[in-house]
């Protein structure tokens, strides 16, 4: 199941970014009788379809993606020992653990951070524009064009710097989302392969015939010389 629906927000995933690219290509900038592109048309309303109608369906693809397949923290309890008094007990032969962090962890915590970066700067822009740049714009339209002093360069700086972040975020997702395809791919065909089980070799305590049987093994093991049984392994 949770490679069906890793199946399916990947392809979700493609076909928004496929929509993504196609549809500035989709947008009539020609002058329908002279046919000369109207460069007003290609600066203006290119970016707006692309980001009201091309975008959104990218993030909300990116960011389910991500919920689904990104990385999560897991929480785990220990339970301490304590004293008469209640307080916790620490052993100083308590043996240190030192827990090697798989690759895919890493390209899990890659999409995380990609595909919530995206969805931010989005949120933020789509924020800033609907709360800030439209009224800016309406006042603009009111005054008859005396605002010409209106210094809007600090708002055009907010939407470079979030579009840029976007953008880091969507290829930093897109990197990582390949990367855990390929090393969760290999993990899997590598569990589907035999493993060939390690043995040893250890002399019966009763009659010293020597017994093979596999290094992981713990339990009872019966002699076939002189029926004696034994425990091996930890115990």
């Amino acid at each position: 199941m949770n490679k069906f629906s890793g199946a399916v927000s990947g392809a979700f995933v493609l076909l928004t970014g496929l929509w993504y690219l196609a549809i500035p290509n989709m947008v009539a900038c020609e002058d329908m009788q002279t046919g000369e592109v109207l460069q007003g048309c290609v600066e203006v309303m290119t970016p707006l379809i692309t980001y009201f109608c091309a975008t959104p369906p990218l993030v909300i693809a990116v960011l389910f993606h991500t919920m689904r397949h990104g990385e999560r923290s897991a929480v785990q309890l220990h339970t301490l020992p304590v004293d008469a008094e209640g307080r916790a007990v620490l052993s100083p032969d308590a043996p240190a653990t030192n827990e090697q962090v798989p690759l895919e962890s890493y390209a899990a915590w890659g999409m995380t951070i990609g595909g919530f970066s995206m969805a931010g700067a989005y949120s933020i822009t789509f924020i800033v524009g609907l709360f800030v740049a439209l009224p800016l714009l309406v006042l603009a339209g009111m005054s008859f064009g005396s605002s010409g002093d209106v210094d809007l360069d600090w708002l055009v700086n907010i939407y470079k710097v979030s579009f840029f972040v976007m953008r880091l975020g969507f290829w930093l997702f897109a990197a990582s989302a390949i990367a855990k395809f390929v090393l969760d791919r290999g993990q899997n065909l590598q569990d589907g392969l035999p493993r060939k089980s390690t043995k040893i070799m250890a002399p019966c305590p009763s009659c010293g015939a020597k017994l093979n049987f596999p290094a992981d093994y713990s339990g009872q093991v019966q002699c076939p010389k002189c029926q004696h049984i034994f425990e091996t392994g930890e115990g």
